[in-house]
């Protein structure tokens, strides 16, 4: 069974609650801070990677831009797409310790309250997908994830492309800030954030115990 922690809840875990989910896998994400680390360290959790929480403010330099005739958006669309999103986030996050994605981990996304279908979002390039992203909604924050272009388009600014759209989607729809959360080692995707004006917001970390 997997677990993940609420942060409400981080200053009551202890000893005799972890004991109790021995056969439990557990993630926990939080913010970087000092009483944190103390709190996982003494909780016997690992820390396995650092990320970078960045933020962008939606405003009016955010609007409809022209783009080749031959690059274009596609909604996702439910029943449909489910096999597209999964071989394209595949390739877009290809690594050879990650499981794969699979067709019934996207059916069970549809499912949760954060996920938004208006907000995924596929770009083609000569009527090839070719790209993927998405905006959720966690409480009243909203987060850019599984966004990415396939290996064999990288590197011809189809990235930034994507992610100013998406920024001109949240711009009709009145929001006013979008976040992301990268790796601290990614820093070709830092450097395309920060082309598009997303700005160091706090690090965080993530921890498990197995």
């Amino acid at each position: 069974m997997n677990i993940e922690i609420d942060f409400k809840y981080l200053h009551l875990l202890d000893l005799n609650i972890i004991s109790k989910l021995k056969n439990s896998f557990l993630l926990y994400e939080c913010l970087d801070t000092y009483e944190n680390n103390i709190i996982m360290q003494n909780n016997k959790f690992n820390l396995i990677k650092n990320i970078n929480l960045m933020k962008k403010k939606i405003g009016t330099t955010d609007i409809l831009f022209s783009v080749s005739k031959s690059i274009s958006f596609k909604e996702f669309k439910i029943g449909v797409d489910e096999k597209l999103r999964c071989l394209i986030q595949n390739d877009i996050f290809y690594n050879i310790d990650r499981v794969p994605l699979k067709v019934s981990d996207i059916y069970l996304e549809e499912k949760q309250d954060y996920y938004i279908n208006k907000f995924s979002k596929f770009i083609y390039y000569k009527d090839e997908p070719i790209g993927y992203g998405q905006i959720i909604r966690k409480n009243s924050t909203f987060l850019l994830v599984n966004f990415g272009i396939i290996s064999k388009f990288r590197g011809k600014g189809f990235g930034k492309i994507l992610l100013e759209h998406l920024c001109y989607e949240c711009n009709k729809e009145n929001i006013e800030e979008l976040y992301i959360q990268v790796g601290t080692d990614n820093f070709r995707a830092i450097r395309l954030y920060n082309k598009c004006k997303f700005k160091l917001y706090g690090k965080m970390n993530i921890w498990v115990r197995d």
